[in-house]
């Protein structure tokens, strides 16, 4: 009895090996997404005089790639490339004058994250957490100046670069085939501000950039 239960327990061990194999061990994706900055001012105080500034950002459009591997089961790693257009409006009022300036700028961000997933690779929905360094590139070019009265105007042109910290929660929805949709809210933290060290006084707050990222996924 024993010896007839060997060759069937050595099948299923066979099966079960097989069938973890067959799981999928990669992941490719992009789509679309919304990038909003977080604003910032600043303020300087003194006996004579005082002088604030400050910058309103909106809302944008992001493009993004993601590519990724699965070494465990519940635990994956990635890198994504993203960019990104949002519109900017600086405000600032010093003793020697004032001015308000439409502009727009371009973010490129690149980086690596560890996924934790909260279910098996071959569920059809899988939570996810995950965390990583992003390196941006930022420039920025006025667009317009609605307002200006003698006030030391920021420089037409200017770009800049920092590292950070970023971490997101979101979901994949795979089907049995491996396609499937990715919806994920990202935060990056920079190690500095950009854009608020172009203003006069400078708004040294950490800049925050939040995205809202929706993507075709594919799991092979």
């Amino acid at each position: 009895m024993v010896l007839t239960r060997v060759p069937v327990l050595g099948l299923l061990a066979v099966l079960t090996a097989t069938g973890a194999i067959a799981q999928p061990r990669y992941f490719i994706g992009a789509g679309p997404g919304i990038s909003i900055l977080s604003g910032g001012s600043g303020s300087q105080v003194t006996a004579s005089a005082a002088a604030i500034s400050n910058y309103e950002p909106k809302a944008g459009a992001e493009a993004h790639v993601f590519g990724g591997w699965h070494p465990w089961e519940y635990l994956s790693v990635q890198a994504a490339w993203s960019a990104s257009r949002n519109g900017l409006t600086f405000n600032a009022t010093t003793p020697n004058g004032f001015y308000r300036q439409q502009r727009k700028s371009s973010q490129q961000n690149v980086g690596a994250d560890a996924l934790l997933y909260f279910r098996e690779r071959k569920s059809p929905v899988r939570p996810f957490l995950s965390v990583g360094l992003n390196h941006m590139w930022f420039s920025s070019d006025p667009t317009s100046t609605t307002a200006s009265g003698g006030a030391l105007l920021p420089p037409p042109r200017y770009t800049g670069r920092a590292w950070g910290l970023r971490v997101a929660a979101g979901a994949d929805l795979v089907r049995r085939n491996g396609w499937g949709f990715r919806y994920a809210f990202m935060e990056h933290l920079q190690q500095r501000n950009v854009i608020g060290l172009r203003l006069e006084p400078a708004a040294r707050r950490q800049l925050m950039t939040f995205q809202h990222i929706f993507g075709i996924v594919k799991y092979f």
